[in-house]
């Protein structure tokens, strides 16, 4: 965040053409208060990020692998170094959930809400990779299963799909 909010802050006082409006309001905002402008932009933001998950969830549901391979590849060299000189195109799926994950006061955040998303993400992730022959042996499936046991003790994950885990 720090970078991008720099980005943004060089861009800005640059006069850079295509910085909205938005993301000059996020960079100066520090506090929301209830009954105010910022409250309802903050209003606005949340409404507009669950909007944008669900776009994404559709996204994934429908497009073909390709379109998919090219909207959450990982990112290469060339994209970092387009970042480097400010130029943010895209993004990689796993530096967004590194910075929900994040708290300002310290690395990582305890919140009960973030542990359940990170436990979620991670148990997909592990269903996803059980099904590569790469961890078909015995010792991998113990190892997914003694994670996904620690994680999900009440579940018994052996007879359920990964879409079952989400609800």
């Amino acid at each position: 965040m720090a970078n991008l909010k720099k980005t943004v802050q060089n861009a800005y006082h640059k006069k850079r053409l295509f910085v909205t409006k938005s993301e000059k309001r996020i960079l100066k905002i520090k506090k929301m208060e209830r009954g105010t402008v910022d409250s309802d932009f903050w209003y606005q933001i949340r409404n507009s990020a669950k909007n944008a998950i669900m776009d994404l969830q559709l996204i994934s549901e429908v497009a073909s692998d390709d379109i998919l391979e090219d909207i959450f590849r990982k990112l290469g060299n060339e994209d970092y170094r387009k970042m480097d000189k400010g130029i943010y195109d895209r993004s990689a799926l796993h530096l967004v959930i590194s910075r929900i994950l994040q708290s300002e006061k310290r690395p990582i955040d305890v919140s009960q809400w973030k542990y359940d998303f990170a436990t979620s993400v991670v148990t997909e992730v592990i269903y996803y990779l059980r099904e590569f022959p790469k961890f078909s042996t015995r010792l991998h499936s113990r190892l997914f299963n003694d994670v996904l046991d620690t994680l999900l003790p009440d579940h018994n994950y052996d007879t359920m799909d990964s879409s079952s885990l989400s609800r």
